[in-house]
């Protein structure tokens, strides 16, 4: 049923989410298997040669693992990044990712980036749409998906930037307040 209420009859709805970069007619560059650009932690590609947003595949300072990240934000911030390099400035990339989506009265965020990890320690309840989960690999919080917990979805941000996540043992205990300025955390 579409907004205006009219209904179309279908025995199958397909929704396509993702890109794969039209990046084949680069030359001088080393491509990854999705398409994505190899860059450094400067953003450059090659001498002189930089790139930034969806087609960067950067190396993650959280993990160590080349990522590339489909968002505006990140585009924004590595355009930031690789200007200041362009220019003759020496800067690394090193933001926390950090996306959100609103699907109809649901919003979901999502700070930090794992393909695959270890646990989900997860706190709030996910039938009422108000839960944080803490994804983690290797004994440590690589990311944290949230839905109605916007101020402790910001604080994580903070905390990941700065290196002062909660262990996954303390958020097990459920006894952890991201947004606590009096925190040892903070």
């Amino acid at each position: 049923e579409l907004e205006s209420g009219e209904k179309v009859d279908a025995d199958m709805v397909v929704v396509g989410v993702g890109v794969k970069p039209v990046t084949d007619f680069l030359k001088g560059v080393e491509l990854s298997d999705d398409g994505g650009v190899m860059v450094d932690e400067h953003l450059r590609a090659a001498d002189g040669l930089y790139a930034a947003g969806d087609i960067a595949r950067f190396p993650s300072t959280m993990t160590g693992e080349r990522q590339r990240i489909e968002h505006w934000r990140t585009a924004l911030q590595q355009g930031r990044i690789a200007a200041r390099n362009m220019a003759g400035s020496v800067v690394s990339y090193d933001s926390v990712p950090f996306f959100w989506t609103r699907q109809f009265d649901a919003g979901l965020l999502y700070v930090g980036h794992v393909k695959n990890w270890d646990e989900i320690i997860l706190q709030g309840d996910v039938s009422t749409q108000n839960f944080l989960a803490f994804y983690v690999k290797g004994n440590r919080v690589q990311a944290v998906a949230g839905m109605n917990r916007d101020r402790e979805m910001a604080a994580a941000e903070g905390l990941m930037r700065d290196g002062r996540m909660p262990t996954p043992d303390q958020l097990r205990g459920d006894t952890v307040n991201l947004t606590d300025r009096t925190s040892p955390l903070r």
